[in-house]
């Protein structure tokens, strides 16, 4: 039996979902539908009307292993002010409560303009009749129509069970709780509190549509739980979704860049989702997305999200003029102006006189947007779209090709109105349209230190053939669209792995103390349905913060490489030879794994007006299907058997270690064995390295060749 995965996308104007073969990735089918908002269900309706319509598609022979959805709805409650009021129950003794009560009393909390978060706090002491107390904060908390409860306590972190009372009391009451030691494992009782707010404030909305939705799927005789995307690009469970809904915020973005780091080798690139309102650009660094901490109103909180940079320019954006100019491109869109665009408007429409005109908008705005009417009065916008198809940068298998006769008569009218000629309108409309996107992708390029790196520039939705082409050209890049980008976002959902965060704060942590990270953070994917054997766990410490990480990701089900995926070595350093723009000479195979090759690669780079020649070496290691995972500038490499490798590493990293003022630092190093690198950069000590290695080794067999990469 051919097992499936199923991916599905709530965008806010259409709800996309895809069928995928587990074992080759091939799509197998898809379905659309318009997003539900106003259903008495929500979206919930969408997702259950598009998974019915998949299920027509799927044959006797297709088992479903896996269903996953992003959605934009945490986001848009956020934006949009469709928020809960929040009552605080805080809980304190003595000196310590005094503290609690100035940290946990978090004021109103701005979310966008004009909106915000209403809360209301109460603080209980936690002595003989803390029971009481919490009675008392509750039922105040309900006068105030508080929609939900966050339980607060400074060390819950480290023992939560006064926030557990607190949750279990107000659920008796029917009043949704969370927890802030449910939300991050890191002290700091006003970050932790304040992240909670925000969460507490979408979670009835999120719990009601998680209710219907999963409701919905179990009439449609789904067998499989449903899992939701998460904003750093994995997914969780919906039971978790219940209790920490604001880790979905993005998560529309996150699946779109999922599916271009599975199906697109990407090892420095930005990535460009554009659809007909907005483009949401994200960077990816040596294979992976960039992640941050989540900035809500003014203030970061202590979620970690995708770092997506959205922008209110796409392919239906509509041109505005004053003067006789192009003044500006977007934010307003087509769809919000209620017009269908002129590059898909029936060439019936436009027989007989066109004329160009300039329309106001309905709300205050930069100016009048440009429009075309026929003589029966229909009015069709000019958007990013018509002018690209117009100057010939979308192509015919594209999702935004339109009817080249049609623009051109529209654009021909505009001529007119406009009184230049209509290339130069067009070539106008998408300056201003790509300047607000390459501005954004040159700060990304700064904030992550990509300026000497070869950026490749990928683009997903809808819209994205309507602008990246011409981006690409201003920037002199290489480009590539994903293919099927219309539904990327959905392919991202069926995709992406489990994933799961776990920080504490401790000071110089010991390799006891990450190895119960590592274990407490795969312990929770496993929970959530991840098989044991395809868990990876990355960790990292923060010296600075005191802060130690484990991010656990694995799959429900193994994904069987499609042996076609792979490469040959040949093929392999053309890739290397084309991004490091070398020729076959300049690079040497230094070893290789069943999974991974690294590769030694010496660039020549001129300085000082091309008179000065400057050599340097890189250590780059890409993999079977031709991503280039990690590059190292003067990067030395040992390699040994594993049942050498315990002895051999202490000397490699002593070898390799730096002296400064503050006496030896440990530089760090990757070991690579099999399909697995093990990233020991952000460990700090050479004892921590050492063991957390060494317990990695014993999953290895005796004669497999280990290689160690000094950073």
């Amino acid at each position: 039996m051919k097992k499936v995965r199923i991916g599905i996308d709530v965008g806010g104007t259409f709800t996309h979902a895809v069928i995928i073969d587990n074992s080759t990735l091939k799509i197998l089918g898809y379905a659309v539908t318009p997003t539900t908002h106003t259903a008495s269900e929500g979206v919930a309706a969408g997702v259950v009307k598009v998974f019915s319509m998949l299920q027509d598609k799927i044959k006797d022979d297709y088992e479903v292993i896996f269903v996953a959805h992003s959605t934009t709805q945490a986001t848009n409650a956020l934006l949009e002010g469709d928020v809960s009021s929040v009552g605080i129950l805080a809980a304190g003794h003595g000196a310590e409560g005094f503290k609690t009560k100035l940290d946990a009393n978090i004021p109103a909390v701005n979310i966008a303009e004009g909106k915000q978060i209403d809360t209301f706090f109460y603080y209980a002491d936690t002595g003989a009749s803390f029971s009481e107390e919490v009675a008392e904060g509750l039922s105040f908390l309900k006068e105030k129509k508080c929609g939900c409860i966050v339980a607060a306590e400074a060390f819950s972190v480290d023992d939560p069970s006064n926030e557990k009372f607190i949750k279990e009391q107000a659920a008796k009451l029917g009043i949704p709780a969370c927890g802030t030691y449910e939300i991050s494992g890191l002290y700091g009782l006003s970050s932790r509190t304040r992240t909670a707010v925000i969460n507490a404030s979408i979670l009835p909305k999120m719990m009601e549509t998680a209710d219907m939705t999963e409701k919905g799927l179990n009439l449609a005789k789904s067998s499989v739980p449903l899992m939701v995307m998460r904003s750093d690009g994995g997914v969780m469970a919906i039971s978790e979704m219940r209790k920490r809904p604001l880790l979905t915020l993005l998560s529309g973005p996150a699946a779109g860049i999922a599916a271009a780091l599975a199906f697109i080798r990407a090892t420095d690139a930005v990535f460009i989702e554009t659809g007909g309102t907005s483009s949401d650009i994200t960077v990816i660094k040596e294979g992976r997305a960039a992640v941050r901490s989540a900035v809500i109103g003014d203030k970061p909180t202590y979620m970690k999200t995708l770092d997506c940079r959205t922008i209110g320019v796409a392919g239906g954006s509509l041109a505005f003029v004053k003067d006789g100019k192009i003044s500006a491109v977007g934010p307003r869109s087509a769809h919000i102006a209620g017009l269908g665009y002129l590059a898909f408007a029936p060439l019936e429409k436009l027989s007989g006189n066109l004329t160009a005109l300039a329309i106001k908008p309905v709300s205050k705005g930069c100016g009048e947007y440009l429009a075309v009417k026929n003589e029966s009065g229909d009015i069709f916008a000019v958007t990013v779209t018509c002018a690209a198809n117009f100057l010939g940068y979308v192509k015919e298998n594209d999702y935004a090709y339109g009817n080249k006769e049609a623009v051109f008569l529209g654009f021909k009218a505009l001529e007119k109105y406009l009184s230049r000629p209509a290339e130069k309108i067009a070539e106008e409309i998408m300056t201003k349209a790509s300047d607000a996107v390459i501005g954004v992708i040159r700060r990304l390029v700064e904030d992550y230190d990509l300026k000497n790196k070869k950026i490749l520039l990928i683009g997903g939705g809808g819209g994205s053939a309507a602008i990246l082409p011409y981006i690409a050209e201003r920037l002199k890049s290489p480009y590539k669209l994903a293919d099927n980008a219309e539904v990327i976002s959905a392919i991202g959902a069926a995709m992406a792995m489990l994933r799961e965060t776990v920080e504490k704060n401790i000071f110089n942590p010991s390799v006891q103390d990450l190895e119960r990270l590592k274990r407490e953070a795969a312990e929770a994917v496993i929970k959530m349905g991840a098989l044991p054997e395809s868990v990876d766990v990355f960790t990292e410490v923060d010296s600075q913060k005191n802060i130690a990480r484990a991010t656990a990701s694995g799959s429900i089900e193994f994904k069987v490489q499609d042996p076609s995926a792979s490469l040959s070595a040949e093929e392999r350093k053309q890739i290397l030879c084309s991004y490091f723009s070398v020729s076959e000479h300049d690079i040497k195979l230094e070893g290789e794994t069943s999974f991974f090759s690294l590769y030694s690669v010496v660039r020549t780079e001129k300085k000082l007006f091309g008179l000065l020649s400057v050599k340097k070496t890189i250590l780059a290691i890409i993999d079977v299907k031709g991503t280039i995972k990690r590059q190292i500038l003067n990067g030395t490499l040992s390699a040994c058997k594993k049942r050498e490798a315990v002895e051999i590493l202490p000397g490699f990293l002593e070898e390799h270690r730096e002296y400064g003022d503050a006496g030896a630092v440990t530089r760090g190093c990757l070991m690579i064995a099999g399909t697995h690198i093990y990233d020991y950069g952000a460990i700090g000590t050479e004892e921590r390295i050492i063991s957390l290695a060494s317990k990695e080794l014993d999953k290895i067999s005796d004669e497999e060749t280990v290689y160690f990469v000094a950073l």
